[in-house]
Formats: C-alpha cells, sequence, structure tokens
C-alpha cells in the first residue's frame, strides 16, 4: 500500500514499480522512480498514468496508449474512432509488412486523443508520437495538420487521425457504401481501382479522410486495391475504363 505520493506506511520508505498498482512496465517504474526522487527532494513529483504505452514485441508489433474504444464507450462518453490499415501505406508494402492497421480514438465533442493503437511494422516506435500529443492533450487534428515524412510507417498515425475528421454528408453517404457494393464483386475476379487528386491546396484534410475511409472499406472486402497518383489518372481512366 503507498499514498499518492508512492510512500509505504513505513516513513521514509517509498515504493513503485512492480511493488504498487498498475501496468507491470519498466518504462512505468522509471517514471515513478524519477518522480520519488522528486517528492523526496521536496518538489511534485507526478505520473501520467493515462499515457503509459504498452508493446508487445511480436511480428506485427502490437502498440496501445489510452483507452481502447469499449473503455471510452463505458466510460459514458461521446467518441469517434478512425482507423487506417497499412495495405494503404507505401513504406509497409515497401517492407512486404503491410498487415496491420492504425486505431485512434478520440472525443467526439472536443476531438481531444483519448487513445491509439497499432498493429503493424515498427509500432512500439510509432505509438509514440500519440503519446507525445496525449501528454499535451492534442486534438486528432493536430496530428492531422502535423507534416509526416512521405514514404513513412508514421504516415498512418496521421491518416487514422485524418480519418477522425467529419467528411461532409455526400462523402459520407459514399465511403460507407463502399463495403456494400465491393462485397458484390470476388477477389479473384475483379479489382478495385482508386484515383486520390488533390486540385485544392485547402482540400488536403478532406481528401485523407476520403483516402482512409475508401481504404479501409475495401481492405475489409479483401479486394486488391491500385492506388494510383494523379500524374497516373489519365493512364488509368484511359487503359482500364474503370477507375473511380
Amino acid at each position: 500500500q503507498v499514498n499518492d505520493h508512492w510512500q509505504t506506511s513505513v516513513p521514509g520508505i517509498y515504493a513503485i514499480g512492480d511493488a504498487v498498482p498498475g501496468p507491470m512496465l519498466a518504462h512505468k517504474a522509471e517514471d515513478e522512480g524519477m518522480a520519488v526522487a522528486e517528492v523526496i527532494a521536496g518538489k511534485h513529483g507526478h505520473v501520467n498514468y493515462n499515457v503509459i504505452p504498452g508493446v508487445i514485441y511480436t511480428s506485427p508489433e502490437v502498440a496501445s496508449v489510452g483507452l481502447t474504444e469499449a473503455a471510452a464507450k463505458e466510460s459514458g462518453r461521446k467518441i469517434k474512432v478512425g482507423k487506417f490499415p497499412f495495405m494503404g501505406n507505401a513504406r509497409a508494402k515497401a517492407l512486404f509488412q503491410a498487415d496491420g492497421f492504425v486505431k485512434m480514438i478520440a472525443d467526439a465533442d472536443t476531438d481531444r486523443v483519448l487513445g491509439c493503437h497499432i498493429i503493424g511494422p515498427n509500432a512500439g516506435e510509432m505509438i509514440h508520437e500519440v503519446c507525445v500529443a496525449m501528454e499535451f492533450g492534442a486534438s486528432a487534428q493536430d496530428i492531422a495538420l502535423t507534416c509526416h515524412a512521405h514514404p513513412t510507417c508514421s504516415e498512418a498515425v496521421r491518416e487514422a487521425a485524418l480519418a477522425l475528421g467529419d467528411l461532409p454528408g455526400r462523402l459520407k453517404i459514399l465511403f460507407d457504401g463502399i463495403s456494400e457494393v465491393a462485397a458484390r464483386y470476388q477477389p479473384d475476379t475483379a479489382a478495385v481501382e482508386i484515383v486520390f487528386v488533390n486540385v485544392n491546396p485547402q482540400s488536403t484534410l478532406l481528401l485523407g479522410q476520403a483516402r482512409g475511409a475508401a481504404l479501409t472499406a475495401l481492405v475489409n472486402a479483401q479486394l486488391p486495391v491500385a492506388e494510383y497518383t494523379a500524374l497516373q489518372m489519365k493512364k488509368a481512366v484511359v487503359g482500364h475504363g474503370r477507375a473511380a
């Protein structure tokens, strides 16, 4: 038993890490150790237990921080969820590690990031971007509007944040219906090709939201996806006649 300052019932003796409640993680114990040192020095030690990342070192890696979707819903708050598959990430595909996704949870009213969960390449490294954001109380839009180098796996975090944005009515109806339409096709007989063209610099946020929603729906439908850049659009339309 310890109090809020990690002090036991014996004066002068403190406890941290696996000896106290909380996840049995070395980095959690390290933070507690620094906080206790500050308390002993007469300062105000603090550990934000809501931002303690956890990593499972498998292949693919699994990493998470903050609330899960289920826990957020159980808390009674309104939430929104953004998800982006590594199938749509160029670096992951180049590494032949395109399995997995990034899932981000945010408050529906304030857009504040509440949690993030990653299954995929370098998940244990990528999760720290979200940890920093949560430590500063960032919104999903803060992450979405931060430039990420291309091609990197970290772009998937940004794409998940972009997917948390509010799509206009027509786009939302369009992409909500992709799964239903795609389900009518057999993966071995048809391919779905998507062309994303950004003609307006101010539409970058919207474009990312649309791209994330479309790719997620198509991947969930287990359909092969061929992406094209703006320069390839003409060839895609003329050569195949079924680019949309």
